[in-house]
């Protein structure tokens, strides 16, 4: 059986979450209920579904939208000192994607190929310029395969 929200207990849900800062037994009491030491834990429970309900919402609201931060970036971005002016121009490039960090490259298998045996031919050298005569020789003595 699903539990009905009289007016009374909505009055007691939205004092549990302004007025009574989460107290239920104040929320109780200015709901009107009698007793308000012991309803107001006994209502906490029986409407925990409720109040669980409320939070979320009270939370979603608390959030701001994306439109709304791009609003409020722009406007400082517009009219703040230049320091800060500056970083909300970062943020707002960032969000757009203007400070991408990630480059697009083509290449087919030889040129990758050419690319990798180029690149060891260049630390074998830089290595190699690093080397003692007799490490050079040793190194020349091992076999590959």
């Amino acid at each position: 059986m699903a539990m009905r929200l009289t007016p009374k207990r909505v009055r007691f849900i939205n004092f549990y979450f302004n007025e009574a800062q989460l107290n239920a037994t104040e929320a109780a009491r200015l709901a009107g209920f009698g007793s308000p030491e012991t309803r107001g834990p006994q209502l906490k429970r029986v409407l925990r579904e409720f109040i669980e309900k409320k939070e979320v919402e009270l939370r979603e609201a608390a959030l701001i939208s994306p439109r709304e931060c791009q609003e409020r970036l722009a406007y400082i971005a517009r009219n703040a000192p230049v320091n800060t002016q500056l970083k909300a121009l970062e943020f707002i490039a960032k969000i757009h994607g203007l400070f991408s960090e990630k480059v697009h490259v083509e290449m087919n298998r030889g040129e990758i190929e050419k690319s990798l045996l180029e690149t060891l031919e260049q630390i074998k050298t830089n290595e190699l310029s690093k080397m003692s005569p007799a490490d050079k020789t040793r190194l020349a003595s091992i076999p590959l395969n």
